[in-house]
């Protein structure tokens, strides 16, 4: 027997996806990685979504992933597409992305505000307004 396995696009790297995150600019590498995270999200995956966070954003605001799900589960209770609004740079890696996440099963969509500091090869931390 023969088995071809998909994953997600953010559990590994492909890499296709490598390479145009290397050669991306600023702005679209933090696209990127709001695009990973909206796609935790959507496929519920709560564990990785969290793991992104930042630790002092993380333990302010959510006790515990399962904090964190419940409120990801209040707030976005679809499925989302991504639009991009706005990008600003804060400082030395340090972005924010303004997104309008739209659910697709409906015309509701939600602002969001990520706060992302690039790290090294394609490593990042992030925050949102709340």
């Amino acid at each position: 027997m023969k088995f071809e396995i998909l994953l997600d696009t953010y559990t590994i790297e492909t890499e296709k996806f490598l390479k145009s995150y290397k050669s991306a600019d600023s702005q679209n590498k933090v696209k990127m990685n709001v695009d990973k995270f909206v796609m935790m999200l959507n496929n519920r995956d709560y564990e990785a979504a969290y793991n992104l966070l930042d630790n002092t954003f993380r333990s302010n605001n959510f006790s515990s992933e399962e904090d964190f799900e419940v409120y990801i589960k209040d707030k976005c209770p679809s499925f989302y597409e991504c639009n991009y609004v706005s990008f600003e740079e804060k400082g030395s890696d340090v972005f924010v992305q303004s997104v309008e996440l739209k659910n697709v099963n409906s015309e509701n969509s939600m602002r969001l505000n990520v706060i992302m500091k690039l790290g090294e090869n394609t490593d990042f931390i992030m925050s949102f307004e709340i």
